[in-house]
């Protein structure tokens, strides 16, 4: 009778910690996501006007921020002097950024809303330190100067195809970019889009692709370029590819549009090449 006391008393002591344990871990879990939930929704790290984030508190000195479900948009230079390195979004509403990251040189990556429509005048120009991008399947304009002088860029990724013009300057003076693997929906590649890319040596030419304006691959690094047998290139500016022509060699497809057109080119290239 007093063992089977004592083995009641020990069993409920048992299950008395038990519980008490668990309490305490739930207790640090919820208290650990309360704490996590507040850095990535806080509305309280950024000035508003309306829906529209106009500037970051001074006091923040986290090197990561996440953009709340709420913003709609940004008014003026909102990660210029600031620390912040990583930029991500709540949720993957279109977003209005106009020049919020220009200028902001302290940002390495940004993770951009996957259904965001226009990467808009100077977004992103002069973020010094950014060294990659992925653009989302969903935007259809990349605006004048949108990344020019990201220095530190080197990949740009497309996910989709409904851009048909890469618009001026829009990459210009991007020096640590080697190659682009451009979508086979653009149309049009405006004047100085990747002017002074100084490194830049491949280019994945579109299927799609009527113009090149002028200067737009002016000083770089292409020496060869493969042309596809969907091109119709009707209008090839004097000064598209700079006055490093003569170093140029560009491969044709046989029969094709540009292999029948080639004498309308008032280029000097080094050699064209019938494939």
């Amino acid at each position: 009778m007093k063992l089977l006391k004592l083995f009641r008393t020990g069993t409920l002591l048992i299950i008395i910690v038990t519980i008490t344990m668990l309490c305490a871990c739930g207790k640090k879990t919820a208290d650990k996501n309360t704490k996590d939930a507040s850095v990535v929704s806080s509305e309280n790290l950024f000035n508003w006007s309306g829906n529209i984030i106009s500037s970051i508190n001074e006091n923040v000195e986290m090197e990561e921020l996440i953009i709340p479900a709420k913003c709609e948009g940004f008014s003026g230079e909102v990660f210029k002097n600031v620390k912040v390195k990583t930029v991500r979004f709540e949720d993957d509403d279109d977003i209005q950024l106009n020049s919020a990251f220009l200028s902001a040189e302290s940002i390495e990556e940004i993770y951009l809303p996957k259904n965001l429509k226009v990467i808009d005048y100077m977004s992103f120009q002069m973020c010094t330190n950014l060294s990659s991008i992925i653009i989302p399947e969903s935007v259809e304009q990349i605006r004048h100067g949108a990344f020019r002088s990201c220095k530190s860029l080197k990949e740009i990724v497309f996910k989709g195809s409904k851009i048909k013009t890469i618009e001026k300057e829009a990459f210009a003076y991007c020096e640590s970019l080697e190659t682009i693997q451009l979508p086979d929906s653009i149309e049009t590649i405006e004047r100085d889009a990747f002017y002074k890319c100084s490194k830049l040596k491949n280019v994945k030419i579109p299927k799609a692709l009527s113009t090149i304006a002028s200067n737009a691959f002016a000083a770089t690094a292409i020496t060869e370029i493969h042309i596809p047998a969907e091109v119709e290139l009707k209008r090839l500016d004097a000064s598209a590819f700079g006055t490093n022509t003569f170093e140029m060699t560009v491969y044709v497809k046989s029969g094709s549009y540009c292999d029948l057109n080639r004498d309308n080119w008032a280029l000097d290239f080094k050699e064209i090449i019938t494939e």
